[in-house]
C-alpha cells in the first residue's frame, strides 16, 4: 500500500497533503549543505587542518550535490499537481 501511495504522488494531478512542509525541508537542506560546504572551505582557507584530502572533499561534494539535485526533483514533482507522470485515468491530450 505504501509503495502505491508513493508511486501515486509522482502522477500528474496528485500531490502530497503536506506540500509546504516538504518544500520547506528541501530549502532547509539546501541551505545547510551550502553553509556547511562554505564553512569547511573558509576553515581550510584560514589554515585549519581538516584531515580530509581535496579529492575526498570533491568526491563528497559531488555526491552530495547529486543527492540534493535528485531530492529537489522528487520534491518538486510530488508537491504539485501541475507536473508528474501520466496517470492511468488521465485522457491523452
Amino acid at each position: 500500500m505504501l509503495v502505491t501511495d508513493i508511486w501515486g504522488a509522482f502522477q500528474k494531478g496528485k500531490q502530497l497533503a503536506n506540500s509546504a512542509t516538504w518544500k520547506n525541508c528541501a530549502v532547509l537542506t539546501n541551505t545547510l549543505v551550502a553553509f556547511i560546504g562554505s564553512a569547511v572551505a573558509i576553515a581550510v582557507a584560514f589554515g585549519y587542518d581538516i584531515q580530509i584530502s581535496r579529492e575526498d572533499i570533491q568526491a563528497l561534494s559531488s555526491g552530495i550535490a547529486v543527492a540534493i539535485a535528485v531530492g529537489n526533483s522528487v520534491v518538486h514533482v510530488v508537491t504539485t499537481t501541475k507536473i508528474g507522470l501520466p496517470s492511468n485515468d488521465s485522457n491523452p491530450a
